[in-house]
């Protein structure tokens, strides 16, 4: 008997490793064994050093982050899907946009039309962008020997302003290019070279939390940023060197340097968001789960319902070929990433054999007697006013984390995972429920609102002439005036990242790309509807 079993749960793992089918079929078959594992999931690029982030759902620092950035947000329950719960909704994320409800009329894959960009999370470990990251003697990352350091070693590996000070004796445009961080570039080119004011206060974000638990975690840092600038702004590929508001000094920008700028702006200054889905407060043990299946019951605990996630990646990914972010893990972590494109199959439950749609739904009443306890479970969660049940197993690409560098940007990195789920249809085939067949599951989703862009005050006050061009030293000095205050609060001028973008993405203008953008989408949807 032990041989036997041993031989199911080794095809099983062989299944699951292969097919979301076939882990479907080791759910059917052992649920309590496999509702918690991992799904099967692939890194696809380069060979570059790749970094996850990780921010603790418990942490105090992400609560309070959270709770702001939700509080505008209208959290509608909405009664038609099976497992209805506050936050999840489809009609708050289209607003007064129609959608598309009939699986039957939507498409079964979808990619963005535009990439988005792999980045750095810029840890607050390491300073955020104060980070020197270049692989030489003033890295920050690591000590004199290659050892990891502590926030404190870290940020205090060197201090401003009085390194600007002494390199000024040096050859100061190559220093600056060869070592200085990101929000030290930033400072120089500003004028801010008495204060460094972004550099100390990207180092100093740790401080409460260092002072509170002995270390900053190497989960926090801006992925909130990153994720949301990575499909909103062009492409940052190619160095740029700008003349500084002193008129003399030469910055150099690498790519990744604009590329955490660009993510900095998303993580510090407001805008408008649109979001779905939730996540739990309940600690893991505590979870009201199915004694039989090891499924979760507990509402609250649910995440986004299969309902409002195929219906929003379906009509926002596979029709209007926009990208938009999740949290990609159910646990302690929020693992912002930004998706790239998706497929999805159908397979009847019965059968368990992958079809089209109408040889892979099943008529509700085909459930009346289950026997195995997920199709107990499947039965006993369903909408009430499901009519048809059909199977769903979605491949899923999002983008991933890497290391910056002074080297042009290599390509992109990205993860493919499996997920398994059934979708509950009425009559029309319209979905109206969903039940997820394994824990791991993306929590929520949220991407910025459309024509929102971030903006502080500093940003409202500044004048129309000072955007576009901002290469003049004059103009810079004039920006610099704006520019301090802002950077005591960890924010930087939507007119200097407009720019540096355009220039690093090959575009004349910001508005030029968006506009770009626009018309290469229209015309792909065009040519589809024509077609």
């Amino acid at each position: 008997m032990k041989t036997f079993l041993f031989l199911v749960l080794f095809i099983a793992f062989v299944y699951v490793s292969s097919d979301g089918i076939d882990y479907w079929k080791a759910i059917k078959l052992d649920p309590l064994n496999w509702v918690d594992r991992d799904l099967p999931h692939q890194i696809i690029g380069d060979n570059q050093n790749t970094i996850l982030p990780r921010w603790n759902k418990e942490d105090p620092k992400f609560q309070a982050f959270n709770s702001q950035w939700r509080a505008s947000l209208q959290r509608n329950s909405n009664n038609n899907l099976g497992r209805p719960w506050k936050g999840d909704n489809p009609e708050s994320w289209f607003e007064s946009q129609s959608f598309i409800q009939d699986i039957s009329k939507l498409p079964t894959s979808g990619q963005a039309d535009i990439e988005p960009w792999s980045s750095s999370y810029w840890p607050i470990h390491y300073g955020i962008l104060s980070v020197r990251y270049a692989d030489n003697g003033k890295n920050t990352m690591t000590d004199d020997n290659g050892n990891g350091m502590t926030w404190s070693q870290s940020i205090n590996k060197y201090h401003e302003p009085q390194d600007y000070q002494n390199a000024i004796s040096e050859d100061l445009n190559q220093y600056i290019s060869n070592y200085f961080s990101p929000a030290e570039k930033y400072d120089v080119l500003l004028g801010d070279t008495n204060d460094f004011t972004l550099t100390n206060n990207n180092k100093n974000q740790g401080k409460e939390y260092a002072d509170h638990n002995g270390d900053v975690e190497l989960w926090m840092g801006i992925c909130h940023g990153w994720a949301p600038a990575s499909f909103s702004l062009p492409r940052p590929q190619n160095d740029v060197i700008v003349t500084a508001a002193d008129g003399k000094t030469k910055v150099k920008f690498y790519a990744d340097d604009i590329r955490g700028l660009a993510s900095l702006k998303f993580a510090s200054s407001k805008y408008n968001t649109v979001f779905v889905g939730g996540r739990c407060n309940t600690p893991d043990s505590e979870i009201k789960k199915d004694p039989e299946t090891g499924l979760i019951l507990d509402y609250a605990c649910f995440d986004v319902n299969p309902a409002t996630w195929t219906i929003i990646i379906a009509n926002r990914i596979g029709i209007t070929k926009k990208s938009f972010i999740i949290d990609a893990t159910f646990d302690v972590q929020v693992w912002n990433q930004p998706i790239y494109s998706y497929s999805f199959n159908f397979f009847n439950v019965l059968t368990d054999k992958k079809g089209d749609l109408e040889t892979s739904k099943i008529h509700m009443s085909e459930l009346d007697s289950p026997t195995e306890p997920v199709m107990k479970f499947i039965k006993k969660m369903a909408n009430k006013k499901a009519t048809h049940l059909v199977g769903v197993t979605m491949e899923l690409t999002y983008m991933k984390e890497t290391i910056p560098s002074h080297s042009p940007p290599g390509g992109d990195l990205k993860i493919k995972v499996e997920y398994v789920y059934t979708l509950e249809l009425d009559e029309q085939n319209n979905i109206i429920g969903g039940e997820w067949l394994h824990n791991k599951h993306p929590d929520f989703m949220w991407t910025p609102a459309e024509g929102t862009k971030p903006m502080n005050d500093e940003d409202d006050k500044i004048a129309s002439n000072m955007y576009g061009d901002i290469s003049s030293p004059e103009v810079l000095r004039q920006l610099g005036k704006y520019a301090q205050s802002a950077s005591a609060r960890g924010e930087v001028l939507d007119s200097v990242i407009r720019y540096l973008v355009a220039k690093s993405s090959g575009q004349s203008s910001l508005r030029d790309a968006y506009l770009e953008a626009e018309i290469l989408r229209l015309k792909a949807a065009y040519e589809k509807a024509s077609d």
